[in-house]
């Protein structure tokens, strides 16, 4: 089975997401924030890693990405922080690329005020931006 093309995956990536604030709980974050220095790398890298990590079996994956659980299924959290990041950039950019075509004027607007580059932060950070936000 021939693997994708990391560079043609790089450019769709470029041209559809701006790079975000990607939210995880806080021993994900951690785990995440560790490998990027002992890997000595940037959250852009380590999610060009997360990605080619699942080259062989990136039908496996995609399946997995885009399965809803069952109404009583509880949901796991994988202990492999890179399948992880890999599952939650791939939901980014799904959700990004649905945005682009639905409304190309607001995913202009969203790519113009995106960060400089990829970060990763606690899902706890997100729930008081979105708690500051709704007060306004």
């Amino acid at each position: 089975m021939k693997c994708p093309d990391y560079r043609t995956l790089q450019d769709f990536v470029q041209d559809v997401a701006a790079p975000a604030v990607l939210y995880f709980p806080p021993e994900v974050l951690d785990q995440l924030n560790e490998l990027c220095e002992l890997k000595a790398v940037s959250p852009g890298q380590l999610i060009s890693e997360a990605l080619k990590s699942q080259d062989e079996r990136h039908e496996q994956f995609l399946k997995e990405v885009t399965t809803p659980l069952k109404p009583d299924e509880i949901e796991i959290l994988p202990e492999d922080p890179l399948y992880i990041l890999a599952c939650v950039v791939t939901i980014h950019l799904f959700r990004t690329l649905h945005k682009r075509l639905q409304d190309p004027a607001a995913f202009e607007e969203v790519k113009k005020n995106a960060p400089v580059e990829w970060s990763f932060a606690s899902i706890e950070d997100q729930d008081e931006v979105d708690r500051w936000k709704s007060a306004e």
